[in-house]
């Protein structure tokens, strides 16, 4: 509608133009040279009309519709619409031969024939929106609920033992995928916590065994042959103590299951290293005697060192323990703890003529 009304307009300019451009003798060319405009553009019902002062007709080209607007007769250009034609009129001030008004219109068929045509294909184009969006949603419903479908039956089959397992992955990039990612997420973090708990038990028991395993062998040893009391008395002792390294491990144990929180942070003192090594040779003599085994207290110069006295026991037994149970019968375990007063430093070794490590198991 905006492109024919400027059609219109400048119509009306060029029209008015021309009639201020010719004399009296040659407007009947002018005439001619309207009706032939009107003529080349019958397809679009395009007409001109001139008005005398009055308002009254004075010339319609042909095809013009038979009655035309009433209007004031007053400079307005703004286009209108009537009886199925836009019109537009231009007042010509000061008139010219008796014209006072031009009016130039334009039938409204070929734009209502257009709008016809655009209803035509926004009714077919929502008829298709509404004809495949149900399907495309079907379609996109049934793949979500497949993806989410898988995801729960890989949970659903997930156990402890077999938390490597994961999600795929589509790669598309969509929320089902952040949500897969997440999930895998969750799994590796709970593979890690039960892994960690695994080999928190596996340490557990090794710390409780082998403390237990001395004690008794220990007591078991003299309880085979006769003993003096000085002997029983300082083998009550070397239990006791060994009991009460016991009932503080197993205090951190249940510290370090009731709050999920790390070991505690050792406590730091003055602790004569070679006193310990001492203690925990007596503890394994007598699982070293019952083997076959000679163990013995090398060199125990006395060292003062920072550390945890429990830990240093723990980490002696151990180290005893291993030695102990990896050399033969009729072999030979030897305890050393020296002092490089230069250096500052102390040295624990404990030395046995057992099978050793492969040179393979050397580089792990």
């Amino acid at each position: 509608m905006h492109e024919l009304d400027q059609v219109l307009v400048d119509d009306v300019h060029e029209i008015e133009l021309a009639i201020r451009s010719v004399t009296t003798a040659g407007r009947p060319a002018l005439r001619e040279g309207l009706t032939r405009m009107a003529e080349g553009h019958e397809r679009r019902g395009w007409y001109v009309a001139l008005f005398g002062e009055d308002g009254e007709s004075i010339w319609f080209s042909p095809d013009a519709p038979a009655r035309a607007p009433t209007l004031p007769l007053e400079r307005n250009q703004s286009p209108i619409s009537f009886d199925g034609f836009r019109v537009v009129r231009q007042p010509l001030s000061p008139p010219v031969d008796g014209v006072g008004m031009i009016q130039v219109g334009a039938t409204l068929e070929h734009i209502r024939a257009d709008m016809a045509r655009i209803d035509q294909w926004v009714l077919l184009a929502a008829g298709a929106v509404l004809l495949t969006a149900p399907l495309c949603g079907y379609w996109l419903a049934s793949r979500a609920a497949r993806t989410i479908g898988d995801i729960i039956t890989t949970a659903a089959t997930l156990r402890p033992i077999r938390l490597g397992e994961h999600l795929a992955i589509r790669g598309s990039g969509d929320e089902l995928d952040m949500l897969a990612l997440t999930i895998n997420g969750l799994l590796d973090r709970i593979a890690v916590y039960v892994d960690s708990k695994r080999d928190f038990l596996a340490n557990a028991a090794h710390e409780l065994r082998t403390p237990l395993a001395a004690i008794r062998s220990s007591v078991e040893v003299a309880l085979n042959g006769e003993r003096s009391p000085e002997e029983y008395e300082d083998l009550m002792v070397d239990v006791i103590e060994e009991c009460g390294a016991l009932e503080a491990l197993v205090n951190q144990l249940l510290l370090l299951a009731e709050t999920e929180a790390d070991l505690p942070t050792a406590r730091m003192e003055p602790v004569d290293l070679s006193v310990l090594a001492s203690k925990s040779v007596d503890m394994f003599t007598g699982v070293a005697d019952a083997r076959g085994i000679e163990l013995i207290t090398g060199r125990l110069e006395p060292a003062i060192i920072l550390g945890n006295a429990a830990h240093l026991r723990q980490v002696l037994n151990n180290l005893i323990d291993n030695a102990v149970k990896y050399t033969h019968q009729g072999g030979r375990v030897t305890t050393d703890v020296t002092v490089d007063a230069a250096q500052q430093q102390v040295e624990l070794r404990v030395n046995d003529t057992g099978q050793g490590l492969t040179p393979t198991e050397q580089q792990h």
